[in-house]
């Protein structure tokens, strides 16, 4: 009997700690989510095309991909409650609220180079 007593507590253990993993994972996420803002940058318009996604950390300046800089026409934030400032060398930034810019104004199309989004 006594060899029974610290197998139940080892079992005891292991189940409390698989009870709480999927909590604590799910507050992970939840912080993970709040900790970056999700954006796509696409060749098209509207959206489309082909398109890239990150979800970088809010407040910190990003390149657009290499080949995205020159072949962009939208622009979009995938969370509410963000804007982002999108760069171009030839006209400086530009503030882009959720959800995005469906077709960037003509000087920015194929013609941009990074962003930084923070929270409104």
């Amino acid at each position: 009997m006594k060899v029974l007593g610290p197998i139940f507590v080892l079992m005891a253990f292991a189940t409390s700690q698989a009870i709480a993993a999927p909590a604590a994972e799910a507050a992970d996420l939840e912080t993970r989510a709040d900790y970056c803002v999700p954006i796509k940058v696409c060749h098209g318009y509207n959206y489309e095309g082909g398109c890239y996604k990150e979800c970088k950390k809010p407040g910190q300046p990003y390149n657009i991909r290499k080949e995205y800089q020159k072949n962009a026409g939208s622009f979009k934030i995938g969370k509410k409650g963000y804007n982002c400032n999108v760069g171009s060398t030839n006209h400086g930034t530009d503030v882009v609220y959720y959800p995005g810019i469906k077709k960037l104004e003509d000087g920015w199309i194929n013609n941009i180079r990074g962003y930084q989004c923070n929270k409104l």
